[in-house]
């Protein structure tokens, strides 16, 4: 067992082979120092870094970058299937359809635009029945400038006629009698007047012309209308009345302009009276001759403001003479002032009328024969007849064939049936080439002083 174990132990050791670590020796040659070592570890860093790639400067995101992406995208039919088409025919057809799509919608846009601004006007007529009329004012004048028994009174008053009658703007040189009605509605008036023939003035520039009276009918009484009717003196005469209501549009512009004057814009400087043409054009020269010659001519004192009479007076005939003529009706200023204001009287946007159907018959003198005690002819005499002809009146209004509603409804449709795009579309567009053109300003601006900051530094050097 000892002989045994000894030989396996020589032979493990024989056997068995033993590492040899190598050793470095301190030979001159060989030896490293640390600054060598810490030389090559810098030059290699340097020339890492120098093969490196330079790292990208970082720019500031322009303002246009920064918008949503949903922004860019237009709802147009057509427009994606050409920016996704790969072919060369592919993109004629499309681009083609486009071009003929939008000059086909922009003709259509522009006959409705066209349709819009010169769309006709609608005139509607109605006919409205009712149990009972407001009777008119019925206006009866007689065709002389001042009764011959008033200027036997008033010898002055003959002169001053004369003087009114010769001025432009005088004031009706008749002697109107006014007709009031009363609270009660009516549906006709008979008269019978004395036309006064054995009366009339003798002097020449006050004679008359005709015989007999001048009725006028108004829905509110008006002395400067000059819708009168002759009625001869020794007739029977009936007028059969037809009411009407008439509405019109206000068009200050435009191919079918009209103006007309609201209720809320009938105001008189001088004038109390209800509104007309005629009215508001002599309320025009009215205010002319109190503006120049400090006074108004001769008017009934109930159709002049109260605060007008307060500070005026009526015109006499010397200052007709020396002041209104030539320095209002003859002076060029003057007139010009006038036509201006007169322009500015348009007709009332609403207004009541009435039509005449007159006829007449000759009076039977028997019937008549009891005037003679009150020393009456039958030839002086007015029977007058006046009363609607039906219990309903016409009603005429205006508005516009194409309201705005409807120009939007069609401008949409022509510009979906050609396009394929929507009102959002139509508002996004704009928007979008708005917010464009306010960025790249804003982009231009800010580059404005970095520019001047450049210059001034070359200017330096």
């Amino acid at each position: 067992m000892d002989l045994k174990t000894e030989k396996m132990n020589s032979q493990g050791t024989h056997g068995r082979k033993e590492k040899i670590k190598p050793q470095f020796f301190a030979d001159s040659s060989t030896e490293l120092s640390d600054t060598s070592v810490g030389h090559q570890f810098l030059n290699k860093s340097e020339n890492e870094e120098a093969q490196r790639p330079p790292k990208p400067l970082l720019r500031k995101k322009s303002a246009i970058s920064r918008l949503d992406k949903s922004f860019w995208k237009v709802n147009v039919a057509g427009l994606s299937e050409f920016l996704e088409s790969n072919t060369v025919y592919g993109k004629w057809f499309w681009i083609s359809l486009l071009l003929f799509s939008a000059v086909t919608a922009s003709y259509e846009i522009y006959k409705i635009i066209d349709n819009y601004y010169n769309t006709p006007i609608v005139t509607e007529l109605s006919v409205t029945a009712v149990r009972k009329m407001d009777f008119p004012f019925v206006e009866i004048c007689l065709p002389v400038s001042i009764n011959q028994k008033y200027l036997d009174q008033h010898p002055w008053a003959a002169d001053a006629a004369v003087a009114i009658r010769q001025s432009v703007t005088s004031a009706s040189s008749m002697e109107m009698k006014k007709m009031q009605k009363s609270k009660s509605k009516r549906q006709g008036l008979i008269l019978i007047m004395n036309s006064q023939k054995t009366n009339y003035p003798v002097q020449r520039n006050l004679r008359p012309k005709t015989e007999g009276v001048i009725v006028s009918i108004h829905h509110l009484y008006n002395p400067y209308s000059f819708k009168y009717i002759n009625v001869q003196s020794g007739l029977y005469t009936k007028m059969a009345l037809s009411a009407e209501f008439d509405e019109y549009l206000d068009v200050d512009s435009g191919p079918k302009k009209q103006p007309c004057v609201s209720d809320d814009e009938m105001n008189f400087k001088v004038f109390n009276l209800t509104y007309s043409v005629a009215a508001c054009q002599m309320d025009c020269y009215q205010w002319e001759t109190l503006s120049r010659c400090g006074c108004i001519l001769a008017q009934e004192p109930r159709f002049i403001k109260t605060e007008v009479l307060e500070k005026t007076h009526f015109c006499t005939t010397k200052e007709i003479n020396s002041c209104v003529v030539p320095n209002v009706t003859n002076d060029e200023v003057a007139q010009g002032a006038w036509e201006e204001c007169s322009n500015q009287c348009f007709t009332s946007c609403s207004h009541w009328k009435y039509g005449v159907q007159l006829s007449t018959m000759k009076l039977y003198t028997p019937s008549f024969g009891f005037l003679s005690r009150y020393n009456i002819t039958p030839d002086s005499l007015v029977y007058l007849q006046i009363a609607f002809t039906d219990l309903e009146y016409t009603t005429i209004t205006q508005d516009w064939a194409m309201q705005l509603d409807g120009f939007i409804s069609d401008f949409g449709g022509q510009v979906g049936l050609w396009t394929g795009a929507s009102m959002v579309t139509i508002i996004q567009v704009p928007v979008m080439l708005t917010v464009l053109l306010v960025i790249y300003l804003y982009e231009k601006l800010r580059a404005v002083p970095k520019l001047r900051q450049t210059i001034s530094k070359q200017d330096n050097l």
